[in-house]
């Protein structure tokens, strides 16, 4: 025995000390943390956005749960007191946000990735893991109360956080410190969207401007997305079997009907993907144009710099109340329901509508205006939020966003021998707004293609993402 016991200490240190060994433990150990994190802000979101926005304000159903399909709801009429509620709601919340960043960090406000990728390039890969929990807080206040954000700014920047926080008590070189970051990107996007593939090449891509790619993030991610991915599921599960609360975690988000794939007679459509892309790229520009314009002018704001955030998404709201009302009263019986109020919250069950039902029975025309109406709301509601420093990312609203205006443009363009089917579009403009507004191609396409799973219509979102 006193001969087996050195030599299995000799066999663990050369396994320690062999490169590929040591990325496997330490990125595993960061899919783990990256997992358990990603799992009970998923969690932690949902139940607040059910408590505060369906059982406290009142907003239906179809309105917040974001992760199951919604079912059919008879046209009830338009919400006026929970739209009204939902906007003191908005202001209190994003009050609480701009007084943690006014006395915690500043880190909490606005997005989280740009943040992340200046640590990475600027920052020798150090953030700080206290930071990731006040982001933590300050995106479940945001989220949970009905702020137009995504969730990946923030797991981005707490994956990161944590990341590095593992990386620096393990005493890595800058090097790997910096390599275990965007690990940890990989890795909370990974716990999030349910999307391993695609959240590794985000987290290579994102790191830069232009279209080169990280390529040292590959291997260490692969390993942190999917234990994250596996970590989450049962974090989720477990929370699930406490609270009763639904654990979809490993399904698709969205479900579309069959029969979407692209046959190679089929390529006239690729006209009409093209005018969509060209829209989209335009309307991409838009976005980012006015999320810089409400940054610019935020702090020039004469309000309380902790009461910023607060006053950013109750104008939010209130846009939002005023174009559902408006679209409520304009649109005919059996259109309006399901999205009227899409532009607060995540957004996502205005997809999950569409892509079950596809607006059946509704005109074409109108059901188009209001796609189109609820996409460019969203890109106004979400500038206003995250412009104004409320913790919210720009992915699933440009999911969203995308969405909107792909069916808008097919529905406009049904009749015509170019046009791709309305469900088809809807799918491939989330792509194609992924893409252009964070310059992330594949990733926007493997991430789609992911969170519908389906990978029928990959050569028109190869198209419209290399376009837009």
């Amino acid at each position: 025995m006193h001969h087996v016991l050195p030599r299995l200490r000799r066999v663990l240190h050369r396994w320690v000390l062999n490169p590929t060994s040591r990325w496997v433990m330490m990125a595993g150990l960061v899919g783990a943390i990256c997992g358990v994190a990603g799992g009970l802000f998923q969690a932690l979101v949902d139940v607040v956005s059910w408590q505060v926005m369906h059982k406290t304000v009142g907003l239906p159903a179809l309105l917040v749960v974001q992760h199951t399909d919604p079912q059919p709801a008879p046209d009830l009429g338009f919400p006026w007191l929970p739209a009204l509620l939902i906007i003191p709601v908005l202001f209190a919340a994003g009050c609480m946000v701009g007084w943690l960043g006014l006395r915690c960090t500043q880190l909490v406000l606005g997005g989280g990735t740009s943040h992340a990728v200046e640590a990475f390039h600027r920052g020798q890969g150090i953030l700080s893991a206290r930071a990731g929990g006040w982001k933590f807080l300050a995106s479940v206040l945001t989220l949970g109360s009905g702020g137009s954000g995504g969730r990946e700014g923030p797991i981005v920047f707490i994956g990161a956080s944590f990341a590095s926080w593992c990386a620096q008590r393990l005493g890595t070189t800058t090097h790997d410190r910096r390599i275990l970051l965007g690990a940890g990107i990989a890795g909370g996007i990974s716990a999030v969207f349910h999307a391993p593939l695609a959240a590794v090449l985000f987290a290579a891509e994102i790191l830069y401007r232009g279209p080169d790619l990280e390529a040292a993030v590959l291997i260490p991610g692969f390993v942190a997305a999917i234990v994250a991915f596996c970590v989450a599921g049962g974090v989720e599960v477990g929370i699930s079997s406490l609270t009763g609360w639904p654990a979809g975690h490993g399904a698709a988000l969205f479900r579309p009907a069959s029969g979407l794939e692209f046959q190679a007679g089929a390529w006239p459509s690729l006209a009409g993907f093209t005018i969509m892309a060209m829209l989209l790229a335009l309307c991409a520009r838009w976005f980012l144009a006015m999320l810089a314009a409400v940054r610019e002018r935020t702090p020039l704001s004469p309000v309380p710099v902790w009461m910023r955030p607060g006053v950013g998404m109750a104008c939010a709201g209130i846009l939002a109340v005023a174009l559902g009302a408006s679209v409520w009263q304009i649109m005919p019986p059996g259109v309006r329901t399901h999205a009227v109020l899409g532009t607060i919250g995540g957004g996502f069950s205005i997809i999950h509508w569409f892509l079950a039902d596809g607006g059946v029975g509704a005109s074409v025309l109108w059901l188009a205006l209001l796609l189109a109406v609820l996409g460019l709301g969203k890109i106004l509601t979400t500038a206003l939020t995250v412009g104004s420093g409320g913790s919210g990312g720009l992915f699933a609203p440009s999911i969203v966003i995308g969405g909107c205006l792909g069916g808008a443009v097919c529905l406009a363009l049904a009749g015509w021998s170019i046009a791709p089917t309305p469900q088809a579009g809807v799918i491939i403009g989330m792509a194609t707004m992924l893409a252009a507004t964070h310059r992330t191609p594949v990733a926007a396409i493997l991430m789609v293609s992911e969170v519908v799973g389906s990978y029928e219509l990959l050569i028109p979102a190869m198209w419209t993402c290399g376009l837009a």
